[in-house]
């Protein structure tokens, strides 16, 4: 659990319904953004960050509900090749080039 979680529930007009905040894993994160939710026009919001009391401000629009990090997220487990590969091309290409 390395990142701040964030949901705001919001009335039409704007006014919170509910806030929920958690930490949570890298998966939990990967769907910010706000959406209009089934249940009697309410809108949601969802924000994720990384760092201490990162989320203070809670998300009330598309702006706000983002996923914001202090270092590149890696979601490739494993593989070490593919970096060979990605170099071994670039040497290829660079080659070519001269």
């Amino acid at each position: 659990t390395r990142y701040c979680y964030t949901q705001h529930t919001m009335e039409v007009t704007g006014n919170s319904i509910s806030v929920t905040k958690r930490c949570v894993p890298l998966e939990e994160c990967l769907s910010t953004g706000c959406r209009d939710s089934e249940h009697e026009g309410h809108k949601v919001c969802t924000s994720c960050c990384e760092g201490n009391i990162c989320n203070l401000p809670l998300p009330r629009n598309e702006t706000d509900a983002t996923f914001a990090t202090t270092s590149p997220i890696n979601q490739t487990n494993g593989h070490p090749c593919c970096m060979s590969v990605i170099v071994s091309c670039l040497w290829l290409w660079l080659g070519l080039m001269l």
